[in-house]
């Protein structure tokens, strides 16, 4: 018998278990060792040592103005964004426990973030990210972003026999728990789980407090069961013969459906005490069970005390990295006497709820899943181009009335549109005017007719973070395509339709100039910060003529609006702006002001109504006019925050 066989050997003559299968509970004494072993927050720091294949939990207190908490509870959720961090270290892009203490004017956010070093890797480096808090409901605003930075140096580890029995049987408890609970919210509708180590969670806007608090939970049981497998792995290279042979018989026997000769908790021999943590009184953290003022303090679902972290301020250090102590080894003496159990949050496995869930898909291509974290669409503004990338239509209509050489006509148009989208950041859209023109004149006929049809390409992309949302740039490329000859007016051959919905429509130049093919490019920014929302626009398009006696000319559009959303989504109130110069040949310029409000309905309907006054000569043609829109709009997930995209899984993989 070889000497590590011996070792093996020896080790399992302390104590061997029945056969146990995978998820067994835990006793309370024996939970207590595995989470010591698998999630220890420790203070903030910025100078870390951590082992390989170690997971550490940060705790880092931030305290925000109070006002600034706007949503329940319910409705906020812990992300980490703008992650820069070398090869083999990896940020969680969630945090772990995220909790809160008002204190008056001021509320103090603690959060628990988890950094984890691959097996293996060495070196380490330089890590910065941000701790952020956004809504989970609505429109995602960013509440808080507090920038971290930190510097890893990645040492050997060195972990006892106990250390690693607790790995083992942690394993199996998180991944057991991890899969009942998968299957639980299976039957609450909610796809999209996984228990690959760093899967993405599907978005949670659409889900019940109850049901986000489930799958909260979910990823919290899933990165312990992961944690516990890179202490396992990394051991298996220690070159103790006994720890490595220890790790390898362990790993062997991880995912088996039943063990029968592996060491119970705290039983191979190694004799440490656990340090006693004094219990104190629970805050509130974001795992709710039940409705809740934003700023209510009493118990939550997993926050500990809110400690803060004064001691490690930017500078404060010497010349010397800080040592992150281990976990306190796992002991085979009796642990301290648990204390009341704490009662299960959400709803139990198996119940149906009355939340209203609906199935979110990764991507338009099924198969091509690209792994983001989700954020919904823009609010939209009155008539300034799109932000978003989505599938939908839209249906406008207008009311004015122009003159043109003495003579008054009622001038409507209708503006059909349809959007699709092709990947999350690339879509079409397609929209199609048309005109109702009803001249004052004894004898004439009102016309209906055609305008341009325009198909535009737009890509959407994010800016870095700040405070408020996330600024979001639409750029587009656009192509107004004649199909209809100008609309005589009957019996007369002196009016064309178009001599009045030109003057009308200025800003829309590209609609009702029939004789002109409109090329152009155009951008489009979006910003929110609170309740405020903004954008602004800019584009041009060159105009090329279709017949001999028609100029070309080339037009500069840019806009801007300013609205205000007190009701969260449910409805908007816009001041907007929109202005077209004309140059080559006549110049010209003309600006449009609308004063109007956008609602959002079920996620999905946003009817709007807006007046609009011409500002400048063309307020000689045309008068106050009235507009109203209804659109059907279902927004396609984007990424937030800085963050590094994952690998793209290809079609043939």
């Amino acid at each position: 018998m070889g000497l590590r066989r011996w070792l093996s050997a020896l080790l399992y003559t302390s104590a061997l278990v029945p056969a146990v299968a995978v998820g067994e509970p835990l006793t309370p004494d024996e939970k207590s060792i595995v989470d010591r072993r698998l999630a220890f927050p420790q203070p903030h720091v910025d100078k870390l040592k951590l082992a390989e294949g170690s997971t550490f939990f940060g705790e880092k207190v931030v305290e925000v103005p109070s006002n600034r908490i706007t949503k329940k509870l319910d409705d906020m959720e812990g992300l980490v964004t703008g992650i820069v961090a070398p090869k083999g270290v990896t940020v969680h892009d969630r945090v772990d426990e995220l909790s809160l203490e008002p204190a008056g004017p001021k509320t103090k956010i603690r959060f628990v973030y988890a950094i984890h070093v691959d097996p293996g890797v060495k070196g380490g480096g330089k890590v910065r990210f941000n701790l952020t808090v956004v809504e989970r409901t609505g429109l995602a605003n960013t509440l808080t972003s507090d920038p971290v930075n930190l510097t890893v140096d990645v040492i050997k580890a060195s972990p006892k026999s106990d250390d690693l029995i607790a790995d083992f049987w942690g394993y199996r408890y998180y991944k057991g728990a991890a899969e009942d609970r998968i299957k639980a919210l299976e039957q609450r509708r909610v796809s999209g789980l996984s228990i690959k180590d760093g899967a993405r969670l599907p978005p949670l806007d659409k889900l019940g407090p109850r049901i986000a608090a489930q799958v909260y939970e979910f990823d919290r049981e899933r990165r312990r069961t992961w944690v516990a497998h890179r202490h396992l792995v990394a051991a298996t290279q220690h070159p103790d013969p006994k720890i490595s042979g220890l790790a390898k018989s362990l790993v062997a026997n991880l995912d088996k459906a039943e063990v029968t000769d592996v060491p119970k908790l705290g039983t191979s021999g190694a004799v440490a005490k656990i340090e006693k943590v004094e219990k104190t009184e629970k805050i509130e953290t974001l795992q709710p069970t039940r409705e809740e003022p934003a700023g209510g303090g009493g118990r939550g679902g997993g926050g500990g005390t809110l400690a803060p972290t004064g001691s490690y301020e930017l500078g404060s250090e010497d010349d010397e990295p800080d040592v992150v102590p281990d976990p306190p080894p796992v002991s085979s003496e009796p642990a301290p006497p648990p204390g009341p159990p704490t009662p299960p949050t959400g709803p139990a496995p198996g119940t149906v709820g009355e939340d209203g869930l609906v199935l979110v898909e990764n991507d338009p291509f099924g198969e091509r899943k690209r792994r983001v974290k989700a954020i919904p669409g823009y609010y939209r503004s009155l008539l300034l181009d799109d932000p978003n990338i989505g599938y939908g239509g839209s249906v406008r209509f207008v009311y004015a009335r122009a003159d043109f050489k003495g003579n008054s006509a009622l001038s409507s148009a209708v503006f059909y549109s349809a959007n699709a989208s092709i990947t999350r950041f690339l879509g079409l859209e397609l929209t199609v005017p048309t005109q109702w023109v009803d001249v004052e004149l004894e004898r004439t006929r009102p016309v209906y007719g055609l305008g341009n049809p325009q198909l535009a390409a737009k890509y959407r992309l994010y800016l870095d973070e700040v405070e408020g949302r996330q600024p979001a740039l639409t750029f587009r490329a656009r192509w107004a395509i004649p199909v209809s000859a100008p609309h005589s007016i009957p019996p007369t051959v002196e009016f064309k339709a178009e001599d009045f919905s030109r003057e009308v429509y200025f800003t829309d130049a590209w609609a009702f100039n029939t004789n002109q093919t409109a090329v152009g490019l155009g951008m489009n920014a979006a910003y929110q910060y609170s309740m405020v929302l903004t954008q602004l626009q800019l584009g041009g398009d060159y105009f090329l003529p279709m017949v001999s006696s028609a100029q070309r000319f080339v037009t500069l559009n840019y806009g801007a609006s300013v609205g205000v959303l007190p009701f969260g989504d449910l409805v908007g109130f816009f001041l907007e702006a929109r202005a077209t110069t004309t140059f080559i040949g006549a110049t010209r310029t003309e600006l449009f002001t609308y004063l109007g409000a956008r609602g959002r309905f079920a996620d999905l309907f946003e009817p709007s109504l807006w007046v609009a006054l011409p500002i400048g000569t063309v307020a000689d043609v045309t008068g106050l006019q009235l507009g109203v829109e209804l659109r059907l709009a279902y927004d396609v997930p984007d990424v937030v925050g800085n963050t590094e995209t994952r690998r793209e899984t290809s079609i043939l993989e």
